[in-house]
């Protein structure tokens, strides 16, 4: 199968589905993707990850968030507590959860799961 019919191919799978066509945004075009990748109609994910991004920068300093920077840290605590919508996604898919300090004013516990700097 050409690259064009395979395209063709994953496309019409995609399309069939039940649901309005479009309706799933950027996970359809991962999904086409994907498939291309991997030259099948039926693509696999092998020891999946999602990484989640913790960061204020100061931004709330600035009056651009309606929160307090005291939130973004609180959050990613309780990411790290497998408390949030993203970690409900991640069990029910076996999916693996990092959670990365890119930015936060807070010093999180040294025994904490956060990935980045300490």
């Amino acid at each position: 199968m050409t690259k064009e019919e395979l395209t063709h191919a994953l496309q019409h799978k995609i399309d069939n589905k039940t649901k309005p066509t479009g309706s799933l945004g950027q996970l359809e075009r991962i999904a086409l993707q994907l498939g291309l990748i991997q030259q099948t109609l039926s693509p696999q994910m092998e020891n999946p990850a999602m990484f989640v991004f913790a960061a204020d920068h100061g931004l709330a300093d600035e009056g651009i968030s309606p929160y307090p920077k005291e939130v973004t840290w609180q959050m990613a605590m309780n990411f790290m507590k497998g408390g949030a919508a993203i970690n409900v996604f991640c069990r029910q898919h076996d999916i693996q959860i990092k959670i990365v300090d890119a930015g936060v004013d807070f010093d999180f516990p040294e025994d904490s799961l956060l990935s980045g700097p300490k």
